[in-house]
């Protein structure tokens, strides 16, 4: 409903149309991201069962690179799995 709002809100300028689409994939992909993970579930104490495919506990460096209009954007994040 408030991504209809959201479209009918805007002119018929074709900037605005596609500003308020840009609007409505930003939500629809927010609304997605936050349906996922949780889920709870059990929890195994000890180490992994054989032939597990777990990652092994420690801190992993990922670099992430984006690239848009010819500008480059690089962040390092760091993950640590315990």
């Amino acid at each position: 409903m408030l991504a209809v709002g959201v479209l009918l809100g805007f002119g018929k300028s074709r900037r605005r149309w596609r500003d308020a689409a840009l609007v409505v994939v930003a939500l629809v992909a927010i609304g997605t991201a936050s349906g996922c993970g949780g889920g709870g579930g059990a929890s195994a104490s000890g180490p992994n069962p054989p032939g597990s495919t777990a990652t092994p506990a420690g801190t992993y460096s990922v670099l992430v690179t984006a690239t848009a209009n010819g500008i480059v954007h690089n962040v390092k994040l760091t993950a640590i799995v315990q």
